[in-house]
């Protein structure tokens, strides 16, 4: 029995070292570069173990796709804080994210998983961009509502100048690297904080 238990372990973490690769590469290159092949050196078996784990690539771009939907999970602050500190901490989680995963963002906001021919990971991924929205826009509100915010700007403006400003610091992540330059996720925040609060 214990040996059944251990077999079913390491196939369940094969499963997901399998996914974690193909996360990297479609992250890194797009879903082009995931071939069995590129699959099989990156995790260091012969590609025909690939397709004993997984049936096909769909299934493969799925359980990517929950480990995206982990990260992402946890990178949600708790929604007991105040208004602001939260929608502050959620930026500053996600931009921690992205630097810690470049590429990730590529997957998340592009068409790479809508073509992969998983209408699974696609609704995955469509729960995850909604839910980040919808947390955002709560904090928004509840601010606005507490008078935090600016008064002088439409809340779906405001939404934008967050998502907007997050987003685009997201995607240049790699270029910025380039120059040497870090993506300061606190520094990002204090920016956003600076366009939205309500002067006082």
């Amino acid at each position: 029995m214990s040996t059944r238990t251990s077999g079913k372990r390491s196939s369940a973490e094969r499963r997901r070292q399998i996914a974690s690769a193909a996360l990297k590469i479609v992250a890194e290159g797009g879903l082009h570069q995931l071939t069995t092949a590129a699959l099989a050196e990156r995790v260091g078996l012969a590609e025909g173990t690939i397709f004993r784990h997984f049936h096909d690539k769909a299934e493969i771009l799925a359980v990517a796709t929950e480990l995206i939907e982990e990260m992402f999970e946890h990178a949600l602050p708790d929604t007991n804080d105040e208004a602001l500190s939260r929608l502050g901490e959620f930026v500053r989680r996600r931009l921690t994210l992205v630097e810690l995963y470049p590429g990730i963002q590529r997957i998340m906001f592009s068409d790479h998983l809508a073509t992969s021919g998983s209408p699974e990971a696609v609704e995955q991924v469509a729960r995850l961009k909604q839910r980040a929205i919808d947390f955002m826009l709560d904090a928004l509100r509840e601010a606005r509502a507490k008078g935090q915010v600016r008064e002088d700007i439409e809340l779906d403006a405001l939404l934008l100048i967050v998502h907007g400003t997050a987003m685009a610091a997201a995607f240049s992540v790699n270029q910025l690297a380039g120059r040497g330059i870090r993506l300061q996720a606190d520094a990002t925040w204090a920016a956003i904080e600076h366009l939205i609060r309500r002067p006082s």
